[in-house]
């Protein structure tokens, strides 16, 4: 399995945030290359501790979603509060064959641990995955790229925001820009707008590449 490290520190942001409860999210891409990450709210209420379910309405639009970009869902990740990320006696009830597991084990302290898994009918058993994280964003899938150089602040948030609008919820926006204040205030703003600021990089200290994935919120 081979996955963005961006993404990678996607997943254990909302691991962190949900602990002490189990949360849960898709995995779409080709093969065993992941492409995009679609966190899923955990709907069991009753035991959200040690259980996760995802609604089957959301796992149709996310469907919907990848196959309008060519990509499948090949997998899922969910996390092990206080348990190794090792799959569980539950995890094999709902397992469905060929698809990867993601399982990502956290304890009170936010130690984390990650383990990828394939689940093989025949056999009736998870076998392990290797697990390779990409560091070079420029691996991760872009749907939309604004270059903004040249332009100054407050310009910068406002034509990055307009860039922004034009996309759906889970897509990612590349934003290139040159003007020093606009490098700490578009992330900023950004998350104030409810999206997630996946990297801001630089080769020369002088261009910079802010890449940052639309949240749901309106």
């Amino acid at each position: 399995m081979i996955i963005n490290a961006a993404h990678m520190q996607e997943i254990y942001s909302h691991v962190k945030e949900a602990y002490p409860n189990e949360c849960c999210g898709v995995l779409i891409g080709k093969l065993q290359k992941i492409t995009r990450v679609m966190p899923v709210q955990n709907i069991n209420k009753d035991r959200s501790h040690d259980r996760y379910e995802m609604s089957p309405d959301e796992l149709y639009k996310i469907d919907k979603y990848a196959r309008s970009k060519g990509w499948d869902i090949i997998g899922f990740y969910h996390s092990h509060p206080d348990h190794p990320a090792h799959p569980s006696a539950f995890d094999k009830e709902m397992a469905v064959n060929g698809y990867i597991y993601l399982i990502v084990s956290i304890d009170k302290e936010h130690n984390i641990k990650t383990g990828a898994w394939i689940f093989e009918e025949e056999s009736d058993l998870f076998q392990k995955i290797k697990l390779t994280v990409m560091k070079k964003v420029s691996k991760m899938y872009i749907d939309k790229q604004v270059d903004i150089r040249g332009e100054v602040c407050p310009y910068t948030y406002v034509k990055s925001k307009l860039a922004m609008e034009g996309l759906e919820a889970g897509e990612v926006l590349e934003i290139i820009l040159d003007h020093k204040p606009a490098i700490e205030n578009v992330p900023r703003s950004m998350e104030n707008e409810g999206h997630t600021v996946l990297s801001v990089s630089s080769d020369d200290q002088i261009n910079w590449k802010i890449v940052v994935k639309k949240g749901d919120k309106k």
